[in-house]
């Protein structure tokens, strides 16, 4: 079915609200507030494993990496501080439920939702609860930073399966605004300016004016949306259950392009850089396509479907997938660099930041992967 378009376009602001990566911190989900997942570096050419730190629960969470610091929550209901040295524990803090949410990291401070509906704010350093924010149902999508206001004070916007986005102040966890929607939040929010962009279940991409909560744009994209939307520029880009990846004009509210193989369904999020798109699907494969014109650039194929969210890092894909697997390709061939098998599904994002790729695993378990003389300094 072809998507429509619902509303009028607007005047998209360029700027976007980045967080420091390039390999040097990653502070939230995809590394920067555009989810683009795309920083400059290197990984490494063979997979030493550096250290692996083992929890009680699955972890889907992706890891920030903050000053000296792997930061991540778990299905064992805890947010854990891991020294990125040798992958020994911080601090942890136990947490009202189980743990799929990414941390954000700001200003000294950690932000993670739960699957109980409970926003926690913790302090950076000790692990202490700051604050706390209760949404009616579960919170499985990262928190997204944007600053409001003349004096650009930090605020914090996520979705819940209540139906709702919300936006908090990060300094006391005091509601802004909340925009209702007509089904399940599950991802995370991207943000773009003044704008925060987002899909969920009921079909929809929605635009929202980050300064007031009201609804600038509203794209009918055919079906659910699980995963979350890179922006680079004004072009939003977004796979769904509808069989599709497609690139949006987010200025004037059109489908610039649509991306459809096979007849599987798109639960990863994509990464977004200056040539490809690449996209994990539920065919077993993951997909790079040419951002100027839609067409596919090439495939690789795993062993089950790849719900993970790739990244990439400099020349290179690093993807994990059903099968266990963490795949490290080649961003312009699709060739395989290296692979290293945990043995469970691998259903959520790496990061990569000062110098080590982070990686968790439904075995429980999270994975840091570097040159074998990299150290955190």
């Amino acid at each position: 079915m072809r998507p429509r378009i619902l509303g009028l376009g607007f005047g998209f602001l360029l700027l976007i609200q980045g967080v420091v990566n390039g390999g040097e911190a990653w502070p939230m989900y995809r590394g920067s507030t555009d989810l683009r997942g795309c920083v400059e570096g290197k990984l490494s050419d063979q997979p030493h494993l550096r250290w692996r730190f083992e929890t009680e629960g699955a972890v889907r969470s992706s890891v920030a990496i903050v000053d000296g610091l792997a930061l991540f929550g778990s299905g064992d209901e805890k947010v854990y501080a891991l020294s990125l040295k040798d992958g020994k524990p911080v601090w942890s803090f136990t947490a009202d439920g189980e743990i799929e949410a990414s941390p954000l990291v700001v200003d000294g401070r950690v932000y993670i939702g739960t699957a109980n509906g409970t926003m926690y704010a913790l302090d950076l350093k000790s692990g202490e609860k700051v604050w706390t924010f209760s949404a009616e149902d579960q919170i499985l999508g990262a928190a997204n930073l944007v600053r409001l206001g003349a004096e650009q004070k930090p605020h914090l916007v996520f979705g819940s399966y209540d139906y709702y986005l919300y936006c908090v102040d990060a300094a006391d966890g005091k509601l802004r605004w909340k925009f209702e929607t007509e089904n399940f939040i599950n991802g995370a929010p991207s943000v773009s300016g003044n704008r925060v962009v987002f899909g969920g279940c009921d079909g929809l991409l929605h635009v929202i004016s980050a300064e007031t909560g009201l609804e600038v744009l509203k794209i009918e994209v055919g079906s659910y949306v699980p995963g979350s939307v890179a922006i680079d520029g004004s072009t939003g880009y977004v796979g769904h259950y509808g069989e599709r990846v497609q690139a949006i004009d987010l200025e004037k509210g059109v489908i610039v392009w649509e991306y459809k193989d096979r007849e599987f369904p798109y639960f990863s999020t994509p990464a977004v850089g200056k040539k490809f798109v690449v996209i994990g699907g539920r065919d077993k494969r993951v997909h790079a396509i040419r951002k100027a014109d839609g067409k596919q650039a090439w495939t690789f194929q795993a062993r089950r479907s790849v719900d993970g969210s790739p990244i990439i890092v400099g020349d290179r894909v690093a993807v994990g997938a059903d099968d266990g697997f963490l795949y490290v390709l080649d961003l312009e061939t699709g060739s395989l660099a290296w692979q290293y098998e945990t043995g469970r599904a691998i259903a959520g994002a790496a990061s990569f930041g000062e110098g080590l790729l982070i990686i968790g695993c439904e075995d429980g378990a999270v994975y840091a992967f570097g040159d074998p003389d990299t150290a955190s300094k």
